[in-house]
């Protein structure tokens, strides 16, 4: 028996045109189904340290010969709307989105023909997205 997945790009946090650019080049190499995932748990506020961060990574940076990283960056905000009105009029079959509530996020992507899922990690979490009609539910591969 063959084993079936799918593919799913990161949507998060990147330009709505820069989306749609990575969409359509997916769609030039296959015409087999993918996804697009979105974030939905919002950042922790001042919840990190970023110059202790990139010490950290600069570790494997120097493995893999590239210079350090930046220390001075900012979140960028997060043009969810927008990304998901180049989602539907690109007619990506899938939806995925990770950890937060999708509020009527999966109503509108039935809507559109577009199948949806949505990485959990709680029962809670699990309960609240079945609620919002989602197709399928996994929890993240904690190993």
């Amino acid at each position: 028996m063959r084993g079936r997945g799918v593919g799913v790009l990161e949507g998060a946090r990147i330009s709505p045109q820069r989306l749609q650019e990575d969409i359509r080049a997916v769609k030039a190499r296959t015409n087999r189904p993918f996804g697009v995932n979105f974030l939905l748990a919002p950042p922790e506020q001042g919840g990190g340290d970023v110059a202790t961060v990139q010490r950290f990574l600069d570790g494997f940076r120097e493995e893999l010969g590239l210079a350090p990283g930046e220390t001075a960056l900012s979140l960028p905000s997060s043009p969810l709307q927008e990304q998901l009105e180049v989602v539907f009029e690109e007619g990506v079959p899938l939806l995925s989105l990770a950890m937060g509530d999708p509020g009527e996020l999966f109503e509108r992507a039935h809507e559109e023909g577009v199948r949806t899922i949505a990485m959990v990690t709680s029962v809670k979490e699990a309960v609240l997205v079945a609620e919002r009609g989602t197709n399928i539910v996994y929890p993240p591969n904690y190993q």
